[in-house]
């Protein structure tokens, strides 16, 4: 009775925090709080409440820090100030293990999926229409999903037949704190995911007028990536053309990009941005707080935010026509160190603000097309799917259109577009993909040159070392925060390197 009484009193306080922030919610606040404020889950409006306050971003360290993309350089480092590159960015920047193991931390998403779990206890119980009750669970079914995929390609080895056996997630069905926290197999973990997206696919919510909510456009499209994932190149490219199917609109950056009105001041000078860049600031000539909300080739708002500085690797910047390409033109802040108060120029990268689109799009939707062809050998077919986003993201000419020769010249060609695109909210977890799928010729070894470190802060006074994360290196998947191994009373396995 005294656990029940705890999960009722947590339900209880994630309402009360959602009505706090969503007060402009008329519909909500129909329904009057008791004497406590405190309001008990007994309306399909309460649950709908929850959802509404959840988080739509997320700031994976291992994401903004741990693949190719970002280019933390000794010379960096010795004329940087503050924590720009302290040993919080650099442990997960050196793959310190040790280090990261004994963060005292736990994971974000994990609450994400309790108020998901919240959510699927309670709907079948509540008062309220049947077909709002029909799409909240599916709704439902889609952020446990999308938060477990997140926390999966972070926490655990990548998908292959050769990992199915290894180490997945604790199965999180419930919000009951006597649930096992013991990991199933990766596999299992996978099956899970993939059963909650089938039941994701019931919803009947079929608009994109409100992007920050579930459609059965978004579920479609976040489909076509779990598929990717798994090397289902069939499923992968059926749900692509589906979700293609009810939006394949596309930002032309010919025309609908520009320079923000006006410059970011520094103490060094003023620095050109995108006006994306200012797109929240109330202070702004360019502010719209809907724009990022309408944003066309959106199916689901999940936006990753690192909060602090982009750090471009000189591999990433050269994998750009600095000439043609708009996305190095607007998004590769030039000095953008300025901003960060440091005393050497090198660029940032920016798209809105701090924010990179993580959910699922239509830009994403083209490039898993297209790698999935190329994957069967259509790689004219590929190529041509390819080259519609690129006629919007390149200056026009001949440069526009690209051309394969091979299977293989397509796969590496799709992937360089993918990397120019997504960047940091994907990079990462698809590295962990191409080292484990049915080629080699995408593989990817993660090399960086740093000074030596002895997992508290790294030596500048020694010579830097080679540090890398190798083909199927068990270092792909970050070791589980300090917190969450301690709280489990010894189920939660950590993994081993």
């Amino acid at each position: 009775m005294k656990m029940k009484n705890i999960k009722l009193n947590i339900c209880r306080a994630l309402l009360v925090i959602t009505m706090l922030i969503t007060v402009s919610c008329d519909k909500f606040l129909d329904y009057p709080p008791t004497k406590n404020s405190q309001i008990e889950v007994k309306k399909i409006e309460h649950l709908d409440a929850l959802i509404v306050g959840m988080s739509t971003y997320t700031s994976n360290n291992a994401a903004a820090l741990c693949s190719d993309l970002s280019g933390y350089t000794t010379t960096q480092y010795n004329l940087a100030s503050g924590n720009m590159m302290g040993w919080n960015v650099l442990k997960y920047y050196l793959y310190n293990m040790e280090a990261l193991a004994n963060t005292v931390t736990s994971i974000p998403s994990y609450s994400q999926i309790f108020v998901a779990n919240t959510v699927l206890g309670y709907v079948d119980k509540v008062e309220g229409d049947a077909l709002e009750k029909e799409n909240i669970k599916a709704e439902a079914h889609f952020l446990r999903a999308l938060h477990n995929w997140e926390v999966l390609n972070t926490y655990c080895l990548p998908y292959s037949v050769e990992n199915e056996d290894e180490l997945g997630l604790p199965k999180k069905a419930t919000t009951s704190f006597e649930e096992s926290l013991e990991r199933l197999t990766l596999k299992e973990t996978y099956d899970n995911v993939e059963s909650d997206i089938i039941e994701a696919l019931k919803i009947k919510r079929t608009d994109l007028d409100r992007r920050w909510r579930a459609s059965l456009p978004a579920v479609q499209a976040f489909a076509a990536r779990f598929y990717l994932f798994k090397h289902n190149y069939d499923e992968a490219i059926k749900y692509a053309n589906l979700a293609l199917a009810a939006n394949s609109q596309l930002v032309d950056y010919n025309t609908e990009m520009r320079y923000a009105t006006r410059t970011v001041s520094t103490s060094r000078g003023q620095l050109y941005v995108p006006y994306t860049y200012y797109l929240s600031s109330a202070t702004s000539p360019d502010y719209d707080p809907t724009a990022a909300l309408k944003w066309k080739e959106v199916y689901y708002i999940y936006d990753f935010n690192y909060g602090m500085w982009y750090n471009p690797s000189q591999y990433m910047v050269d994998l750009y026509d600095q000439t043609n390409d708009w996305r190095f033109i607007y998004f590769f802040v030039e000095d953008y160190t300025w901003v960060m108060n440091m005393s050497f120029s090198w660029y940032g990268y920016s798209y809105f603000g701090s924010s990179i689109p993580m959910g699922p799009t239509v830009l994403e939707m083209l490039l898993i097309k297209a790698e999935c062809q190329a994957r069967k050998g259509e790689y004219l077919e590929s190529m041509n799917t390819l080259n519609i986003l690129r006629s919007k993201r390149m200056k026009p000419g001949a440069h526009v259109n690209l051309t394969a020769a091979n299977k293989n010249d397509a796969i590496l060609k799709v992937i360089d577009e993918r990397t120019r695109e997504l960047t940091w909210a994907m990079r990462f977890f698809d590295i962990r993909r191409y080292n484990n799928n049915e080629t080699t010729i995408d593989d990817v070894i993660v090399k960086k040159t740093y000074f030596p470190n002895d997992g508290v802060d790294v030596d500048k006074t020694k010579t830097p070392i080679e540090y890398a994360l190798t083909v199927k290196d068990r270092r792909f998947a970050m070791p589980f925060p300090a917190n969450d191994v301690k709280l489990s009373n010894g189920q939660l396995i950590q993994n081993t390197y």
